[in-house]
């Protein structure tokens, strides 16, 4: 669904494409994906972004936060996504409240025609940048453990991946304290007691951010296309449609 975006969700899209930034390697990707690192370099996609943005947000107000990007092969859908609308997205407050944000990249056939759709997606979120803290501590195989989980429990992963959001705010708040502590101490120590005062202001005003995964699920098709029996089929929709429904991603 592409709706027309306003004025004003444009100008901010081209104004913060528009931030000063340095790219010391080839710019030009050929055939390749352009993936969230590329995001300096990723071009003229402006409209579209901001659709993908708009769409998103009225699929939240419905409480139905899923946007299905549909286009020919070849059209530039991957690094649409990956390169335009996840950067931008998991600024904080481009979605109204919400803070900070966790992601996740996906791909149904990620490991060939052998592989288990949900080992994929539960490498995804253990993924450093997305949701480490899901592992089991015990388990000798956490992937597996949770891919397992995701396929047959996954109404119990939405509660775990409420806390493990819950733990990622309250870890960004202990950073955010320990770094302007340390920022206050050293405008002290340069004779800056202003920008000394400003850092402890800022500290003490830190609160608890809202948290979000945004979980981006690439060539969706090969759910389709690589052999997945009907049953891992319509266990992966619905394991998918019961994050979404989850409220936190």
């Amino acid at each position: 669904l592409f709706t027309q975006i306003s004025g004003e969700r444009e100008r901010l899209l081209i104004a913060r494409g528009n931030r000063p930034r340095r790219w010391k390697e080839n710019p030009f990707r050929g055939l390749q994906v352009f993936d969230f690192e590329h995001a300096p370099i990723f071009h003229g996609r402006t409209k579209e972004i901001g659709a993908v943005l708009e769409a998103l947000e009225a699929q939240l107000r419905e409480q139905r936060p899923f946007v299905l990007v549909v286009g020919p092969s070849g059209s530039g859908k991957s690094s649409l996504v990956r390169a335009g609308v996840l950067p931008l997205l998991t600024q904080p407050e481009t979605i109204e409240g919400i803070g900070l944000w966790r992601w996740a990249v996906t791909r149904p056939g990620a490991g060939g025609r052998d592989s288990d759709c949900f080992e994929a997606l539960a490498s995804a979120l253990l993924e450093a940048l997305a949701l480490p803290t899901l592992a089991n501590l015990e388990s000798t195989d956490a992937v597996r453990d949770l891919a397992a989980e995701l396929r047959e429990h996954s109404s119990s992963i939405a509660l775990r991946l409420r806390d493990a959001l819950d733990n990622a705010a309250r870890e960004w708040k202990i950073d955010q304290t320990h770094y302007l502590t340390e920022k206050e101490r050293q405008f002290r120590e340069a004779g800056r007691p202003d920008d000394a005062d400003a850092a402890r202001e800022q500290r003490e005003n830190l609160e608890l951010p809202r948290a979000r995964l945004a979980l981006v699920i690439d060539q969706l098709e090969e759910l389709f296309t690589s052999g997945f029996s009907s049953d891992a089929q319509q266990k992966y929709v619905a394991t998918i449609a019961g994050l979404a429904g989850s409220g936190r991603v």
